[in-house]
């Protein structure tokens, strides 16, 4: 077994391609002798010999002739450089010019030459369905599932506020119907393709933001996806803020500033919900001076929120050269103090909001950081937020929520997640919360709830992290020893980010 499979294997509980490949699958193995494969005995990573020369340009070209079945071809949609040379193309799938959901091929290239891809290698099948139902009738489907109160849409007010802070003058939470592909696993484990209509659905009362897939033919629901990522925090806490610190605000009359800035990005914006749960209702945090004393709670739930996202993009930006959660300088906006005694923080896709519960203490730096990485995370990894994909969604936002902690507060940071509000998750010894640390040992979850163990099963990938900058001894649930050498102290959390770096530009 070669160095670079022994970590994964002994940590993960993992395995490396030493099993007998499928036939399909040969003309993969042909080109790599440094592959793994999946559960389905498929190749989803190969390492190309160094003697096979296939270039960034031709990579396309490469997977549809090559890799691909004839009627599955890819389409490049983003590219991102890191910080050890590496360029990473994510391709997306499409079967006869209909996009394969949640199903993408990445390349890895150095120096212009491609050096490995992962992903989804091995094509799909035809779906067993057809096109029958419209996109309207696929639509009131979509609605009879949410059945909320209030949707998203029927807030004008609040959309016209986000036109204008997103500077996007046809921004609307309208859901349209995009046709897809999608892979539906069966009771018996193995998977059917089905057309489908993808709905991006948001609602108000009650809370609500999930990609609702629905079946192109019967209009049956195949599933929710969730687009609401929050902290996971418990029902009781306390309140404890980051003291006096230094941000920016913006002047906007004589004797009049606000929590707003400009000169990060695109922006920083933070608004005051005051319990309420439109948008619509947001008005600016205030004051008279440049010294935000913060008499009222409320104030100081704001300012946290504001030196929170400041923190986290100066943190993106001077560790790792990342302008904002897209690096083009994505505008952060933040709301706090959401609902009547909210308990939780949550990303939904375009903006942070902060609940009013625990004396709104749910603007800690981690929780801050955590919320703004899931922004990182699905604008750069794709990573759907369920099962496993999901766990790795959470765990990258603990992680990088904790080393922005480090970054910003070295004296009081910590291995534990949501100290603010009392502690929920541990990075340093996951079992102390129930959470694994090992893949598929004690505490994996496998049920449903929590779309499907996200906060959980992060555990796996949180203890990897805090193993690679903090070293460690031991034997794992899967009964295999380990020893791994911490990276160092000073400026761990910066080395660690070329490897956390490709976890991210690659999808599991």
């Amino acid at each position: 077994m070669n160095k670079k499979h022994t970590f994964a294997l002994l940590t993960l509980g993992l395995f490396s391609a030493q099993l007998l490949i499928s036939q399909s699958n040969q003309r993969l193995a042909s080109i790599s002798k440094d592959y793994t494969v999946n559960d389905k005995n498929e190749i989803d990573f190969i390492r190309l010999e160094k003697s096979t020369s296939i270039y960034e340009n031709n990579t396309e070209a490469f997977f549809n002739n090559t890799v691909l079945t004839n009627d599955v071809k890819v389409e490049k949609f983003k590219s991102v450089s890191d910080e050890l040379g590496y360029t990473h193309c994510r391709y997306h799938l499409s079967y006869n010019n209909i996009n394969v959901h949640g199903m993408q091929v990445i390349a890895h290239a150095q120096n212009g030459k491609l050096v490995s891809i992962n992903g989804d290698l091995n094509g799909i099948n035809k779906p067993v369905n057809s096109v029958t139902l419209s996109e309207a009738k696929a639509l009131q489907a979509a609605l009879n599932k949410v059945d909320a109160k209030k949707y998203k849409w029927e807030d004008k007010a609040g959309e016209s506020h986000l036109r204008t802070a997103f500077n996007n003058p046809s921004f609307s939470y309208y859901p349209k119907a995009e046709l897809v592909i999608y892979n539906k696993q069966n009771n018996d484990k193995a998977t059917t393709q089905h057309y489908a209509y993808k709905f991006a659905i948001y609602a108000d009362l009650p809370l609500y933001g999930a990609n609702v897939i629905v079946d192109a033919q019967t209009g049956a629901i195949l599933t929710e996806e969730n687009l609401i990522h929050t902290a996971d925090v418990p029902a009781t806490a306390t309140t404890k803020f980051s003291g006096v610190q230094s941000f920016t605000v913006d002047n906007v009359s004589a004797g009049l500033y606000r929590l707003r800035e400009t000169g990060r990005g695109l922006g920083i914006e933070t608004y005051d919900l005051n319990t309420a749960t439109a948008t619509s209702s947001a008005v600016d945090y205030t004051n008279t001076s440049t010294a935000w004393t913060n008499t009222t709670t409320i104030d100081q739930v704001g300012t946290d929120a504001h030196w929170g996202a400041e923190m986290t993009y100066d943190y993106y930006l001077s560790a790792h050269s990342f302008n904002s959660i897209n690096n083009a300088g994505f505008k952060l906006i933040s709301y706090a103090d959401y609902g009547v005694s909210y308990q939780n923080a949550f990303w939904n896709g375009s903006y942070m909001t902060y609940g009013s519960g625990g004396g709104g203490g749910f603007v800690g730096l981690d929780i801050c950081g955590h919320e703004i990485t899931h922004g990182v995370t699905s604008m750069n990894a794709g990573l759907i937020y369920q099962n496993e994909s999901g766990a790795l969604n959470e765990s990258y936002s603990d992680i990088f929520g904790t080393c922005i902690e480090f970054a910003a507060k070295p004296l009081t940071a910590n291995w534990l997640i949501g100290e603010t509000v009392g502690s929920f998750r541990s990075m340093s010894n996951p079992n102390a919360f129930g959470n694994p640390d090992t893949y598929l040992g004690t505490s994996w979850y496998t049920g449903t709830g929590d779309n499907g163990g996200v906060h959980t099963n992060s555990g796996v990938s949180n203890f990897w992290f805090y193993l690679l900058s903090m070293g460690g001894t031991g034997v794992n649930d899967v009964l295999s020893s380990y020893t791994v050498t911490p990276l160092g102290y000073y400026r761990r959390f910066t080395y660690c980010f070329p490897c956390i770096s490709k976890l991210l530009w690659t999808k599991h």
